[in-house]
């Protein structure tokens, strides 16, 4: 699940549950944050299905091209949401282990024009520690060689902290293991760093994460726990790059515990339209940068102030939907809004489909 900031959509593909259990999807869906709508998008060629829902491939929005970005089953695609067109992309070089690499995470380096991706794993338990980078306007992937990189894990949290310039990654399966560490990459240094806060979240796998640009924080949800109990939970972090500190924020609504959901940040962090934008920054105009319809009011520390509804299209959301409690399901359907503002957790009601417009792009 990403978010298309030309469109102004959420679009998810796929899903079912987590190992089984149900069916396995291969739908294309755009969430309409100023409507309050699900409409089904029905391309005209779909990327092959997964097979599994553990086999559906990450994906990652290249607001510099305008297109979704998906990585799966060793194809890389991309969606234009204009045209509602899936293309193969058919690279030269792709990273490894394809088909059988699963649960790998991608997020877009905005400041490098770069899909960053890391980890995975094929059966029956290799554990990937490799950094690759794919540049849309080549058509290439390019695989990093960082002097030391994480240790190999699958499904961690995985963003792009755009005021820093860095990805910034927590936590991850391996086997019945969990992992509870939190690294950045420097895709321009091609470096990784462990980061080593003082405190965090729990050991977890498949949690979500997202970089809020306006609190200029990554905020992860949920999560489960390891092997044998696999507990999930329904716990709300933040994670701040410049003090290296993870914070509990303890919303008096949310979700009910899961993990393998979707997350995004609605905003729009990486507009890069406005020539007489005067913003230090480099190309792509998102470093140090925040949302340009953040409130410099807004502290952002979820005491000082609420807002309406208009604020908060226009300071950004964070979505989530979707999930599980259990490995084997059932998976949910339910669609939760987060404001950093106000430290609270809302569940959206969506307006029916509308039939008469749901293969429109």
């Amino acid at each position: 699940m990403v978010y298309d900031s030309e469109s102004e959509r959420v679009i998810l593909l796929g899903g079912g549950s987590p190992f089984g259990g149900g069916t396995d999807l291969n739908d294309l869906w755009a969430y309409d944050v100023e409507d309050n709508r699900w409409r089904e998008l029905r391309p005209p060629v779909m990327p092959p299905a997964a097979g599994s829902v553990p086999a559906v491939g990450p994906m990652a929005y290249d607001s510099e091209s305008e297109r979704v970005i998906l990585y799966q089953n060793g194809e890389t695609w991309a969606y234009n949401s204009e045209k509602n067109r899936w293309t193969n992309m058919n690279p030269l070089l792709s990273p490894p282990g394809a088909p059988g690499r699963i649960f790998i995470r991608t997020a877009y380096d905005a400041e490098s024009d770069r899909i960053i991706l890391f980890g995975g794993r094929t059966a029956p338990n290799t554990f990937w520690l490799d950094t690759w980078a794919y540049d849309y306007d080549t058509n290439t992937w390019t695989q990093m060689h960082p002097l030391v990189s994480p240790p190999g894990r699958m499904n961690p949290g995985m963003v792009y902290d755009s005021a820093h310039d860095r990805i910034v990654m927590f936590g991850g399966a391996f086997g019945g293991q969990r992992r509870g560490d939190t690294w950045a990459y420097d895709y321009n240094g091609d470096t990784w760093t462990l980061l080593l806060p003082g405190s965090g979240p729990s050991p977890r796998g498949f949690p979500g994460m997202v970089y809020d640009s306006c609190a200029r924080r990554s905020i992860l949800f949920g999560g489960v726990g390891p092997v044998p109990t696999e507990i999930t939970d329904d716990e709300t972090w933040s994670y701040d790059y410049d003090t290296n500190a993870w914070t509990q924020l303890s919303p008096s609504l949310a979700p009910s515990p899961r993990a393998w959901h979707g997350m995004v940040y609605v905003g729009d962090d990486d507009d890069d339209d406005d020539e007489d934008d005067d913003r230090d920054g480099p190309r792509h105009g998102t470093r140090g940068a925040r949302d340009e319809d953040c409130d410099d009011d807004d502290d952002r520390d979820g005491t000082e102030r609420s807002r309406d509804d208009d604020d908060h299209a226009a300071a950004g959301w964070t979505i989530l939907f979707g999930g599980a409690a259990t490995r084997t399901g059932p998976a949910t359907n339910d669609l939760w809004a987060y404001d950093s503002a106000t430290n609270a957790w809302a569940l959206v009601v969506d307006e029916p489909e509308d039939d008469d417009d749901d293969e429109e792009p």
